[in-house]
C-alpha cells in the first residue's frame, strides 16, 4: 500500500463524511449585557431563553459561544447594540420603529408571552392612602409614575397623559419611590416577586393592574442576520416543543401567582407603538388562567 494511495483513500473519506453531516465553521460568539446590579435580577429568563434559543440549533447551525459584557442601564444597550462593537450583541428592548432607521433588526417573538404588559405598582409611603380608593384611570393620573430613562413604559404612560418622572439609575428607582419623590413605580408581573423581597420596605398596592400591550424582543444590529435568524428559529423551536413554556413557568409562576392578577381590576391603556410590528405576536400571549389559585 502506497502513501500516495493511503492519502487518496483518506480524502475521499473525508469528503463523504462531509457531504453525510452538516459542515460548520466556527463556534457563533454571541454577546448580551450584564444586570444593572447584584439585585437585579431582570435579565435571568432572557438570558436563560437566549442560550435555550442557541441549544436548540446546535444541530443544525453547530456550537456557540456566549460572551456576557459589562453593566449597562437601557441608554447604553441600545447605543451599544447599535455600535455592532460587541460579537452578535442582543438586547431586549420593547419594539419601537425607529431601531429600523437606526440599524437595529428584530427576532421575531415575544420573548415574555405578552406578560410584561400588566404591570403592578408599589406604592410610596405619602400616597398609599389616595390610591387604595382610586377607581378609574382618569383618577389615577393625578399621581406621578417612576420609570427608568429610555424605558418604553415612559412613551405609552405620557401618551396615555400621565406625569412620569425618569430615572437614569434602576437600584435609585426604589430609593426614590421610599422618600415620596413619586407616587408609584409599576413594574410587570413577571419581575415584581423578586423585587419585593429585594425591596421588603416597600408596599405593593394589590387593587389595580393596568394593562397594555408591550411586547419585548431581542435586537441586534442588522448587519447580524445569521445570528438573528438562528436565535428566532430556535425560539421557535423551543414553543413548539414546550420547553419553553416551561421555562417561562419555571421563572414566573411565583411572582404571577404572588400579585393574584385575576383578582385586580384591570385598568386598560393604549400603545400606538406595536402596530408597526410586522407579525401577530399576540399569537403567543400567555393566559394568567393557567396560574390561577
Amino acid at each position: 500500500m502506497t502513501r500516495s494511495w493511503l492519502r487518496s483513500s483518506l480524502q475521499l473519506l473525508w469528503l463523504v463524511l462531509m457531504t453525510l453531516s452538516p459542515v460548520y465553521a466556527e463556534d457563533l460568539v454571541v454577546s448580551y449585557r450584564s444586570p444593572e446590579s447584584d439585585n437585579d435580577r431582570r435579565l435571568d429568563y432572557t438570558t436563560d431563553l437566549l442560550r435555550l434559543a442557541l441549544d436548540k440549533t446546535v444541530s443544525s447551525h453547530g456550537g456557540y459561544r456566549f460572551e456576557q459584557q459589562d453593566r449597562m442601564n437601557k441608554v447604553r444597550n441600545i447605543r451599544v447594540a447599535k455600535s455592532n462593537m460587541h460579537p452578535n450583541f442582543f438586547a431586549v428592548l420593547s419594539f419601537d420603529e425607529a431601531f429600523a432607521k437606526e440599524g437595529l433588526d428584530y427576532v421575531r417573538f415575544p420573548l415574555h408571552l405578552g406578560v410584561v404588559g400588566y404591570r403592578v405598582c408599589f406604592v410610596a409611603p405619602a400616597a398609599r392612602a389616595a390610591v387604595a380608593k382610586i377607581d378609574g384611570v382618569a383618577e389615577l393620573k393625578k399621581f406621578s409614575i417612576g420609570q427608568g430613562v429610555g424605558w418604553q413604559d415612559v412613551n405609552v404612560l405620557r401618551n396615555n397623559g400621565f406625569e412620569v418622572a425618569e430615572v437614569p439609575s434602576y437600584e435609585s428607582l426604589f430609593g426614590m419611590l421610599s422618600k415620596d419623590r413619586f407616587d408609584l413605580l409599576c413594574r410587570g408581573i413577571n419581575d415584581v416577586a423578586g423585587e419585593m423581597q429585594a425591596h421588603p420596605e416597600l408596599v405593593l398596592d394589590h387593587s389595580f393592574m393596568l394593562s397594555y400591550p408591550m411586547p419585548q424582543f431581542l435586537y441586534t444590529h442588522k448587519d447580524n442576520q445569521a445570528a438573528r435568524q438562528r436565535v428566532e428559529l430556535g425560539l421557535k423551536r423551543a414553543y413548539a416543543d414546550g420547553s419553553l413554556l416551561n421555562l417561562f413557568k419555571l421563572h414566573f409562576r411565583q411572582s404571577i401567582e404572588a400579585v393574584e392578577p385575576l383578582r385586580r381590576r384591570v385598568l386598560k391603556l393604549s400603545n400606538a407603538a406595536v402596530t408597526g410590528i410586522d407579525f401577530d405576536f399576540k399569537k403567543y400571549d400567555f393566559d394568567l388562567n393557567e396560574f390561577s389559585r
